[in-house]
């Protein structure tokens, strides 16, 4: 199962680049709690990832200079991201207030959650598929993305938040290993729908063109 192999890559990836990962992680995590400079932190983390799945050379240098040049474009896209899920809480808990039919539009809005999670895997990944990285063709994307392969990308997330649960049961994975993993599931995922794209054969409209 795609899926799977995805998942069980990235943890294979991440083994065999720990030495390069782990005081990146550290990084991350200290971003986390000064919360500012988190989006280029986590740009540079994805830039590694995304390079180690494209095979390409990988170091210290990459993750600083993805941190530079992605440096408003992670922080837009995250801004973005952010506002999206205040949508969604918010509409969570005031459609759950009523006790009539009304309240039935919070599944909806459950689902929507839903979509938002899934959007997770692909918003920063498709950054750097992007001649020029703009947050909302990126957002736009991962929603085609979550919508078009709803089965694969259910599976991947479940995935993903089994490995957190770990982690957090293990906090050396958590502090460690966690942050370098989720994005290399992230940039793994979307490589894999990426080179399907590629290989699939040209549709009868585009032969004709």
């Amino acid at each position: 199962m795609r899926a799977l192999r995805v998942v069980a890559l990235s943890i294979r990836d991440f083994y065999e680049e720990m030495f390069l990962f782990v005081p990146l992680n550290l990084v991350w995590w200290v971003a986390a709690v000064l919360l500012l400079p988190l989006p280029p932190v986590a740009a540079g983390l994805y830039y590694i990832s995304h390079r180690i799945v494209h095979e390409q050379r990988v170091g210290a240098d990459f993750f600083k200079e993805a941190a530079r040049d992605f440096l408003w474009p992670s922080v837009r896209l995250a801004l973005l991201d952010l506002a999206i899920l205040s949508i969604i809480v918010v509409n969570l808990f005031f459609y759950s207030q009523f006790t009539n039919w009304i309240q039935l539009i919070t599944i909806l809005w459950i689902y929507g959650l839903i979509l938002w999670l899934g959007l997770q895997l692909y918003l920063f990944p498709l950054l750097f598929e992007q001649q020029e990285p703009k947050a909302l063709t990126a957002v736009r994307n991962a929603i085609i993305l979550v919508l078009t392969r709803p089965l694969y990308t259910l599976i991947i997330l479940v995935l993903a938040l089994i490995l957190t649960a770990v982690s957090f049961v293990l906090p050396v994975l958590l502090v460690l290993a966690w942050p370098g993993v989720m994005t290399l599931i992230g940039a793994r995922a979307l490589a894999t729908i990426l080179e399907e794209i590629r290989a699939a054969p040209p549709q009868q409209g585009d032969q004709a063109k």
